[in-house]
């Protein structure tokens, strides 16, 4: 039961980062540029998703040191997040 379950986690987490980078990818295209409340709607969109991967990471860290790297990861992605929406 529980290798069933951690499969599913990684899986959820896998889709998370996958989103994360297309809803990047999205945000940078002329047409987003073109149309701002596209931006506005992907910026809150891609929020979420990194709230929803900090959580889980959170979580993963308390059941291991070696999740420790991955939640360095996901804060290091939410501040350079952060850097790119300035920017734009």
């Amino acid at each position: 039961m529980q290798n069933w379950l951690q499969k599913l986690e990684y899986k959820i987490k896998q889709y998370m980062i996958s989103l994360s980078v297309f809803v990047q990818v999205i945000m940078m295209t002329e047409y987003v540029k073109l149309h701002p409340q596209y931006a506005a709607i992907l910026n809150e969109l891609n929020r979420i998703l990194f709230i929803a991967m900090m959580v889980g990471v959170l979580v993963s860290a308390l059941d291991s040191r070696r999740n420790l790297s991955i939640l360095v990861l996901t804060v290091a992605l939410l501040i350079m997040e952060k850097v790119v929406a300035r920017n734009i």
